[in-house]
């Protein structure tokens, strides 16, 4: 009886631990299967991160490279706009220039570009006509001979020079351009010489009338008198050398000077004009 109860006992126990055991089989397997699902979950999420990056980096370097096209296209047109720019500006120089240099080739009146210019406008144009000037003989020989006028009238604006009047009438007579005026130029200059020592003469003759005394103070009709024969001197000599301001200007402007201050003032110094 005892054995009996005891191999019910037992029977029990192991169906208890039985069912136990496949209880605890189970979860284990459901648990194994949820960790399971979770590193799936986990893979997939590893593998979206993955492909959003690569779409991410991809999208990087779409922009890059479109950013990249749009410089290149923007530098491309800026560089096209520079070139016709320049283009534009190198026209509108060369036509420019073909216009100065057509202004000395088609004026056969050697006398009107004489009077339509001056030595300051001549250089301003020989600097922009400096390659011209090196191709164009006939345009380079006006310029040359222009220049050669300008610098030998100016002789006649400062006291007479020998060696540089010299010089000047010497290259005057080379000029082949038909003119009137270099003519007259060079007979000017030739003449400056004995026109300018009638100017000191002249000088001189005021100077000792100056020397005979000092009239201010003594009433105007004195101070008249003395003017007079200073005027009377200057006029005399203006009509014995046919003075006029445009063929000897330096001597003019003197004299007109000498005319003004002595009409101030009769006694004034004229020593102060030569020195200017």
């Amino acid at each position: 009886m005892k054995t009996s109860s005891l191999t019910i006992v037992l029977f029990f126990l192991f169906t208890v631990c039985s069912f136990a055991q496949d209880d605890l089989y189970d979860k284990l397997i459901k648990q194994d299967r949820k960790i399971e699902s979770q590193k799936n979950k986990i893979s997939e999420l590893k593998d979206d991160i993955k492909n959003k990056k690569h779409e991410h980096d991809s999208i990087i370097e779409i922009k890059q490279t479109l950013i990249e096209k749009i410089r290149s296209d923007l530098q491309k047109i800026s560089s096209e706009n520079i070139d016709k720019i320049q283009e534009a500006e190198r026209r509108v120089k060369d036509q420019l220039l073909d216009k100065i240099s057509l202004n000395y080739l088609s004026n056969n009146n050697f006398d009107d570009l004489i009077n339509s210019s001056n030595i300051q406008t001549l250089r301003r144009d020989r600097d922009l006509l400096v390659t011209k000037l090196l191709t164009n003989k006939r345009l380079k020989q006006k310029f040359d001979d222009l220049e050669v006028y300008f610098t030998s009238i100016a002789l006649l604006d400062i006291p007479f020079n020998e060696t540089k009047v010299k010089t000047a009438r010497q290259k005057l007579s080379l000029i082949k351009q038909q003119s009137k005026l270099i003519p007259e130029l060079n007979e000017n200059l030739e003449y400056y010489q004995d026109t300018y020592q009638g100017f000191t003469d002249c000088i001189d003759t005021i100077k000792s009338i100056d020397l005979k005394g000092m009239v201010n103070g003594k009433g105007r009709p004195i101070e008249m008198i003395k003017y007079n024969n200073i005027v009377a001197e200057i006029s005399s000599y203006i009509k014995l050398y046919g003075l006029t301001y445009s063929n000897y200007p330096y001597i003019s402007e003197i004299l007109f000077k000498i005319i003004d201050k002595k009409y101030r003032n009769v006694d004034a110094n004229i020593q102060t004009l030569l020195n200017n």
